[in-house]
């Protein structure tokens, strides 16, 4: 029996399972539809199988009352019925209740009446099937969930049906009156009654399961409320930071959050309910009855700091608030309280102490000046920079009107209203003088910023003051050299122009217009006359693009025309580089008017035209007459060799007439130059001279201070002598005097001339001989040829390198070896370097005649040059010249 029951369990079980399962898509609707789909459920099963067994039964029926053929259309309305059915379990199980009960209303009414209309069994048989109708107007109540007023819906819709149901029979069977009427009543009295007791029925369950229904949700908001406070407060006990803890006023602990336990080194609060706080003083350093006298004195303890120990005796200091829980008899329960470890709270105010005294030992030694004002101007701190610096003690500045002390009178109003202008909730920077003790005038460069308490509200300012007296001296000695600086540039004769990337000039010297006739009006006009010439314009456009695009400072040497306002045309020869100027890209053009050259270049290739052209008709009318006078051929051969000859010597000439025009202008310059900077030496010389001797007579206390930057000035003054004297030098070079020539300090000469561009780049090394070195010759010249070899080398290493320079005599000569780390010279090329007018560099960048001037010049000393050179590795320039007889 025991078995029995537990097998009917589990099969209820099962099947409550199943239909759970099946109506899943009611899990979120209200309480009532819930309810309504578990009954309606079940009732669409029995609903099926009744169905089934109807149709079985009607079957047999028919069968056994020995009908040929089944009474198909009522069979065929029941598998109908049937087939709806079906629809409605799905529409069900899908989670529409309302369509599916009201089709499974309608269906089985029209089906009820479709078999009672179209059966062909005796009256009283169909008339009774009027009882299903009746069945399934009382399930209605259990199937609908609102608008009660349907039930009446639906039982008009069966009245009018029964009336023609009724007239029907009455038709068929030839019912007598009284019969069809009682009929008639019976029917509608039944149909009628159980529509107003299914409206009463569903209306009284409307209400009862509405009242269930908020029970139901008032419960469950209850119950989801009360998890949440519980896990909320479950949560804030598990997860605080700081120590939660409750105990009894005995000492027994009875909850501790991890927090606390974490904090005392405890894994669980079993282990930590073996100790007890009265009886063990494990954890507060001090007794227990401390605080259980303060916080039995008013019920609480507010902020109450103590010392506890933790599981391995560590020190914690600790901030506990707390307070007495009582019963309902008002006896004490337990404490109960949160406590926060502030041990690096702390250990963190000493370190803030400590960091406080620092800073104030850094303000204090600071170079700079502090000063804190408030909203009035009235000095509330200073550093000793400031006393330092202007003189006044701590006690007779603070609390004073900052600029009434520290400003001239005559500037008191100005500063007010500069003060009352001035926005004091953000950073400013400004320039003030202020007015030491002793009446000095310090300039200071201050940067304020707004002080604000801890509302944002600004009490005052600080001002960080720079001492910027020095500096503002050394500014009108920098306008004084930059005025002097302009004053060379308008002086310079070629013209200097700076312009955007736009082409509209920003700045340029006064030959621009002088040349070309543009005024500074017409910078940036697009419109102005003077301009490229046309055809040169893409020269000039493809330079610059190079330019930019390439990592190089400046172009080549370019020459192009240039048409001014006039409308004459130039010739210009010059480069441009970038330069940066306020912050933006900018190009820098310096170019020589080369007018007058070209013009002469013109004549020159004229006239080398001319003299070709003769030289070619000369020779056909000697070949002509060659045929007519053979006797007179070896003269007229000899005729045409000696023309060549002079025409050879001619270009010769042509080249070095143009060459020593260049050199002698060269020269001139030099000598101008080293003329100039002479002056200015002697002036800096003697300054320094006369400054060395105040300080020794008048301010000896400096002495030691000040001699280092004087001896600099002695230096500088010293090297800027020698590289004049390399100048003078140099500009000999066009003397046709021979002297004695130290080649030694010609080297060292050239060196001084070329170290601006070896500086911090090529490293030159010398090993001179102790014997006699000393030639007859031209000094000038001797300086062009060193120069021109050491040019060579320094041009011909890219990036760092180094220049070997050896002398040594032998067999009455002087050899001079110059030996450079550069990129070296190819072998098929190194037979032409001395050929006029060869070069491997870029145009503008070399003529091609350095070498072939300087061996030029060595064959007039009876000198001999000698290269020798490997690609990779570098070349070597070897001079012979014969020594002093």
């Amino acid at each position: 029996m025991l078995q029995l029951k537990k097998r009917i369990t589990s099969s209820y079980k099962f099947v409550l399972a199943f239909i759970e399962s099946q109506l899943k898509h009611y899990k979120y609707s209200d309480f009532a539809t819930q309810q309504k789909a578990k009954v309606y459920y079940p009732i669409l099963l029995v609903a099926f199988i009744s169905v089934v067994l109807i149709i079985i039964t009607s079957a047999y029926v028919q069968l056994i009352r020995g009908t040929e053929n089944l009474n198909m259309p009522v069979l065929l309305s029941e598998l109908m019925l049937l087939f709806v059915l079906l629809i409605s379990i799905r529409l069900l199980t899908k989670g529409k209740y309302n369509l599916s009960a009201h089709i499974f209303i309608l269906a089985s009414t029209l089906c009820g009446w479709t078999v009672m209309f179209i059966a062909n069994s005796d009256p009283i048989f169909r008339i009774n099937t009027v009882v299903f109708i009746l069945v399934i107007l009382n399930v209605i109540p259990l199937l609908i969930t609102k608008k009660a007023w349907t039930i009446y819906l639906y039982v008009g819709f069966n009245i009018c049906v029964t009336f023609l149901f009724v007239y029907k029979l009455w038709l068929e069977y030839n019912l007598s009156d009284a019969i069809i009427i009682d009929s008639l009543v019976d029917i509608l009295l039944a149909l009628l009654f159980t529509g107003t007791v299914g409206y009463q029925i569903l209306k009284l369950h409307s209400k009862i399961l509405q009242r269930v229904e908020n029970d139901y949700e008032q419960i469950i908001k209850a119950e989801h409320e009360l998890v949440k406070s519980e896990l909320k407060y479950r949560n804030i006990f598990e997860h605080a930071q700081v120590g939660i803890y409750q105990t009894t006023p005995e000492g027994e602990i009875l909850q501790a959050n991890p927090a606390l336990l974490e904090m005392l080194g405890y894994n669980s609060i079993e282990e930590l309910n073996k100790r007890n706080l009265e009886k063990e003083d494990v954890f507060i350093e001090s007794t227990r009855s401390d605080f259980k006298k303060a916080i039995e004195k008013k019920g609480f303890v507010k902020d109450y700091e103590s010392v506890w120990k933790t599981k391995d005796n560590t020190s914690l200091v600790v901030r506990e608030n707390a307070r007495i829980v009582k019963n309902q008899k008002h006896e004490i329960s337990y404490y109960e309280g949160f406590v926060v470890n502030i041990t690096q709270r702390k250990k963190a105010e000493k370190a803030l102490q400590e960091s406080e005294e620092k800073y104030r030992t850094l303000v204090e030694g600071m170079n700079e000046v502090l000063m804190l004002v408030d909203n009035d101007d009235r000095v509330l701190y200073v550093n000793k920079r400031f006393t330092d610096i202007l003189g006044y003690s701590k006690e007779e500045i603070i609390g004073k009107i900052g600029y009434e002390v520290l400003l001239d009178p005559k500037d008191h109003n100005i500063i007010r209203k500069e003060n009352s202008e001035r926005t004091k909730d953000v950073f400013n920077q400004y320039e003030m003088t202020f007015i030491s003790k002793s009446r000095k005038r310090v300039h200071f460069l201050i940067s304020g910023s707004p002080v604000k308490n801890s509302k944002g509200v600004t009490i005052g300012s600080m001002g960080a003051m720079t001492d910027i007296t020095e500096r503002k001296k050394n500014l009108a000695a920098l306008r004084e050299s930059e005025e002097k600086y302009r004053t060379i540039i308008d002086a310079f004769p070629d013209i200097i122009m700076l312009s955007d990337l736009n082409r509209n000039i920003i700045f340029a010297n006064h030959m621009l217009e002088k040349v070309t006739g543009i005024k500074p009006e017409d910078y940036n006009n697009p419109n102005r006359k003077a301009r490229i010439h046309p055809d040169d314009e893409p020269l000039i456009e493809k330079a610059i693009k190079d330019l930019l695009n390439a990592e190089n400072k400046h172009t080549p040497n370019i020459e192009n025309r240039f048409i001014d306002t006039d409308g004459n045309v130039h010739w210009f020869s010059g480069t441009i580089s970038k330069v940066t100027f306020n912050g933006q890209l900018a190009l820098q053009t310096i170019s020589r008017d080369i007018t007058e050259k070209k013009n002469t270049e013109r004549e020159l290739e004229k006239y080398r035209n001319h003299l070709e052209f003769l030289v070619k008709e000369r020779t056909e009318e000697l070949e002509t007459t060659n045929e007519e006078l053979t006797s007179t051929n070896e003269e007229l051969h000899n005729q045409r060799e000696e023309l060549e000859t002079v025409l050879a010597n001619l270009k010769k000439t042509q080249k070095q007439l143009i060459h020593s025009e260049k050199m002698a202008s060269l020269g001139v310059l030099a000598a101008g130059v080293a003329h100039e900077i002479n002056n200015p030496l002697n002036f800096i010389k003697g300054g320094a001279v006369g400054l060395e001797d105040y300080f020794n007579e008048n301010l000896t206390d400096h002495k030691e201070e000040i001699s280092p930057l004087i001896e600099g000035i002695n230096i500088g003054i010293d090297r800027a002598a020698n590289i004049v004297k390399s100048l003078n030098h140099y500009s000999r070079k066009n003397d046709t005097k021979l002297v004695d020539c130290d080649m030694h300090m010609i080297i060292d000469n050239c060196i001084v001339m070329l170290q601006n561009q070896t500086k911090n780049r090529i490293e030159v090394q010398k090993v001179y001989t102790e014997k006699d070195h000393v030639i007859t010759g031209n000094e000038g010249k001797l300086h062009q040829v060193i120069i021109n070899v050491l040019t060579n080398a320094i041009q011909s290493i890219e990036g760092k390198g180094t220049i070997n320079i050896r002398t040594q005599t032998s067999n009455e000569k002087v050899l001079i070896s110059i030996k450079d780390t550069g990129q070296g010279i190819p072998k098929d090329i190194i037979s032409k370097i001395f050929d006029p007018f060869f070069t491997t560099k870029d145009p503008g960048k070399g003529t091609g005649l350095g070498l072939s001037i300087s061996y030029s010049i060595l064959e007039e000393h009876n000198g001999t040059i000698d290269i020798k050179s490997k690609v990779g590795k570098g070349t070597e320039a070897v001079i012979k010249l014969p020594l002093k007889k």
